[in-house]
């Protein structure tokens, strides 16, 4: 039985996650912040399998995860794998976006993820080895506009997950990147936009309102036509930790993994040409159609 912590456990992938991996017998510890544990007091699954914690944890607070790591060592005596999901996105165009929403951004995304690592690695290597799984996304290889900040920290999570693959590979302590595109869910729709384009507050951002028009229709569209669902994530999840070696990336949608590809295979300027020229297309048919996206559309849940 393995011990698996998840953070942002309480919707989307991270319930998902949850749920697959209590099925298969293993102890998991469930995180969210205290305003969001709610959610999870009516969740059917968790009365079935009562090998299992809730835990309360904002990722953005220190003595929350030190709290819990200890909690962790003096009950269970070990942490098999570490799966950070929790996460939150700011929409904007980098010149609108307010300080606060650049420092959020990277303290949840980023900042808070390593801090769960450098606490758990400590744990994992006193009982052998482990597993870091980082649920990163498609923006950790692609940025488009108005998720510039997003597409920041998960480029960063993914440099450092690729420098501690080679830093713990040695010590039995495996990383993987977890990478899905559009996801197939309603959740999406209770997140904001940054304040600059939500309140129309920022005079600046009146120049990139054709854009951020194009780009909600691109991500509205997306999320309701794909087939990907945060229960598949969740499958290619527990699919990696039962691997002997698992891969440091693993882009898991359709969208992720084209683009993937052709970030890898295509030159710089056919690429970006590329993506230009489908936002080009998206912006056209909206022109011509004269659609207004729907209140809150395109916008990501914060999931921690």
């Amino acid at each position: 039985m393995k011990v698996i912590l998840i953070t942002g456990a309480s919707t989307g992938i991270g319930l998902a996650t949850a749920e697959q991996l209590l099925s298969d017998g293993n102890f998991v510890i469930l995180t969210a912040r205290k305003e969001s544990l709610g959610r999870l007091s009516g969740t059917e699954f968790l009365r079935k399998y009562p090998n299992h914690w809730v835990r309360p944890l904002d990722v953005r607070d220190s003595t929350e995860r030190q709290r819990l790591m200890n909690d962790i060592e003096r009950d269970l005596s070990k942490l098999d794998v570490l799966i950070n999901n929790a996460a939150v996105i700011y929409r904007a165009p980098i010149e609108c976006a307010y300080d606060f929403e650049c420092r959020e951004q990277m303290l949840v995304n980023f900042h808070a993820p390593l801090e769960l690592i450098k606490a758990a690695v400590g744990l994992m290597r006193k009982t052998g080895g482990g597993h870091i799984i980082n649920v990163s996304s498609a923006a950790g290889f692609l940025a488009i506009p108005t998720m510039g900040l997003y597409a920041a920290s998960k480029h960063a999570l993914e440099a450092a997950s690729e420098a501690l693959y080679h830093e713990l590979k040695d010590q039995g302590i495996k990383v993987t990147l977890i990478e899905p595109g559009f996801i197939s869910s309603d959740s999406y729709l209770k997140a904001r936009l940054s304040l600059a384009l939500d309140r129309g507050n920022n005079t600046n951002a009146q120049s990139y309102t054709s854009l951020s028009n194009t780009i909600t229709c691109l991500i509205d569209r997306a999320s309701r036509w794909t087939h990907a669902t945060p229960e598949m994530v969740a499958v290619t999840i527990k699919k990696v930790i039962a691997m002997k070696r698992p891969p440091l990336r693993k882009p898991v949608t359709l969208d992720a993994k084209v683009f993937a590809l052709l970030k890898r295979f295509l030159p710089g300027r056919l690429y970006d040409g590329l993506i230009e020229y489908c936002l080009k297309c998206i912006h056209k048919q909206l022109t011509n159609a004269n659609q207004k996206p729907a209140p809150n559309a395109g916008q990501v849940p914060l999931q921690f």
